[in-house]
């Protein structure tokens, strides 16, 4: 009798070279597995975190929803597979925030489930959705109340998956620029960073410096600093230009150097 790997293997088509998974972060179990359990309970608290809900994209997220799990994001994965993060409840927060609970990821090839990300029994790790990477990686994000990224999902060869903290770098662009891992990082640390990689700080205008936050930010020599939130998790915006187009730069907390929670790249 074919072992569960080899016996996954023959019903692809795949040979004697079985598919395998491996997870470097701490807290998060990758495994192989072909049937999706079904959702434990209905999914509470979708309406209130309808911005994380959305709707399949896939024959992969159709059957993620069909499961009775919310689907809250879905990419390519190498040449032929796709990855559906899903959740089982949300809970609203302040700010527009939401935690995901029962945050998984699945491996699909077509409609048929691979293998499943989680977060192990006690783990304090949490997953809440996936985006699409250059390359054909994918960025995995928590499922905290300020969602930050916490690793990537790279397919070596056809079934073979491992799951890493995230990269020192991405690039974007079509390769063309890149992009330090500032997740996390004080402000003042993550513009030197940027500039090192060829992105510079676009100064804010002066009505932008009317806002007594911002005003703290440029004397502190962050000039870029744009807009902030004067109430919740404390939000600023930042921009940055190079060669190959805009970064925009989010950091939240009250900090005298605030923490990047998120950035976006624009290309030219």
């Amino acid at each position: 009798m074919l072992g569960a790997p080899a016996a996954m293997a023959a019903a692809m088509g795949m040979g004697d070279e079985p598919p395998s998974t491996s997870s470097e972060v701490k807290g998060v179990a990758f495994r192989l597995l072909t049937t999706l359990p079904r959702a434990p309970r209905a999914v509470e608290g979708a309406d209130e975190c309808s911005q994380l809900v959305v709707k399949p994209a896939s024959e992969a997220g159709r059957v993620v929803a069909e499961r009775g799990w919310a689907v809250t994001g879905e990419a390519k994965l190498g040449t032929s597979l796709r990855a559906v993060s899903f959740a089982g409840g949300f809970e609203p927060g302040t700010s527009g925030t939401c935690l995901v609970n029962d945050g998984n990821v699945g491996v699909f090839d077509g409609g048929k489930l691979v293998a499943l990300l989680y977060a192990e029994k006690g783990s304090k790790q949490s997953l809440g959705r996936v985006q699409a990477l250059e390359g054909g990686g994918v960025r995995v994000i928590d499922g905290d109340y300020l969602a930050t990224p916490i690793g990537d999902i790279r397919s070596i060869d056809d079934y073979k998956f491992e799951f890493n903290p995230v990269a020192a770098s991405d690039g974007v662009c079509g390769g063309r620029a890149k992009v330090p891992n500032i997740n996390n990082m004080p402000i003042d640390k993550a513009r030197a960073a940027l500039k090192a990689n060829g992105w510079e700080p676009v100064p804010s205008s002066e009505q932008d410096r009317t806002d007594s936050r911002v005003a703290e930010l440029v004397k502190l020599g962050v000039i870029e600093a744009e807009a902030c939130s004067g109430t919740g998790l404390g939000y600023c915006s930042y921009n940055y230009r190079g060669e190959a187009g805009t970064l925009s730069v989010t950091t939240a907390g009250d900090n005298d150097y605030p923490s990047v929670s998120d950035y976006d790249v624009k290309c030219n």
